[in-house]
């Protein structure tokens, strides 16, 4: 098992942070704050906007990135936020918007979560 962890926040067009060598990610969720560290289970969730605070791998270094609101991936050690950028989201003039954009990503890549992916085999 691989003793670090991979973020990435993407929208439908780019990747718009990546960073790796991680020892561990808070990300606000809309039910709560959730903690990941390596080895976590596979898990699909909807992120709220805010902060995602992480801890470096080679410095311990605390580091933040903000976020819109989105979908957080776990899967393998690597944590993926697929969210729209401020200027994407802009574009959007209702909450119940992103909240239906959020849940049609979210069965999306509840369809994408296979046994295989899953359990590794």
């Amino acid at each position: 098992m691989e003793n670090s962890l991979s973020l990435f926040i993407k929208n439908p067009e780019k990747i718009l942070f990546k960073d790796e060598k991680i020892l561990s990610i808070r990300v606000p969720l809309v039910d709560g704050n959730l903690g990941i560290r390596p080895g976590h289970a596979p898990l699909l969730g909807e992120v709220k906007s805010g902060k995602i605070q992480y801890i470096k791998e080679e410095n311990g270094d605390s580091e933040e990135v903000e976020v819109n609101s989105g979908i957080l991936q776990i899967l393998k050690n690597q944590v993926t936020i697929y969210s729209v950028d401020t200027e994407s989201q802009n574009m959007i003039s209702d909450e119940d918007d992103i909240g239906a954009l959020n849940s049609t990503l979210l069965n999306l890549l509840y369809d994408q979560f296979s046994k295989e992916e899953v359990d590794g085999s």
